[in-house]
């Protein structure tokens, strides 16, 4: 899987950056109807990206805690210096305590290598007693040249509760 076929990372940032919820509700809809994708087609020709979706269920007792957030920000400031990487979109609680956060690389390999970073390492380690559960979701995100369109195929996901 590779990028973008005529960009580089600092243009591929830069198109995603105008990513943006379109419902209140987009932390339960699939990835590819609760954002704006039009908002990045000018920037983008055509490319194929691995995303990896985090979508959550806090406990009641970690929507306020401050080491979790503080922990989230580490490991998005490590991933953002990571090669390959190329947006994150990181998700408000709702008032379930649901949450949707998702990041863009350029390939699988780029995204597996980051997750074993240090920063993002600790944050896993926080994740069993912050979450009542979460799914990980494995995406390709593709434009075909010429299209109007995102697509989104999924590669699988798991569930921890």
């Amino acid at each position: 899987m590779t990028g973008h076929l005529d960009m580089g990372d600092g243009s591929q940032r830069s198109a995603f950056a105008g990513l943006a919820p379109v419902s209140p509700s987009y932390a339960t809809m699939q990835i590819i109807d609760g954002f704006d994708w039009s908002e990045c087609l000018e920037g983008i020709d055509a490319g194929e990206w691995y995303l990896v979706a985090f979508r959550s269920v806090l406990l009641p007792e970690a929507v306020d805690d401050v080491l979790l957030w503080e922990q989230d920000d580490l490991a998005l400031a490590e991933a953002s210096r990571a090669p390959g990487f190329v947006h994150y979109f990181q998700g408000s609680v709702d008032e379930r305590r649901r949450c949707l956060s998702f990041c863009i690389w350029q390939s699988r390999d780029e995204a597996q290598a980051a997750s074993g970073l240090p920063a993002h390492q600790a944050a896993i380690a926080l994740a069993g007693g912050m979450y009542e559960s979460y799914v990980l979701e494995y995406h390709t995100l593709r434009k075909r040249p010429g299209s109007d369109a995102f697509e989104l195929e999924s590669l699988g996901s798991r569930t921890v509760h």
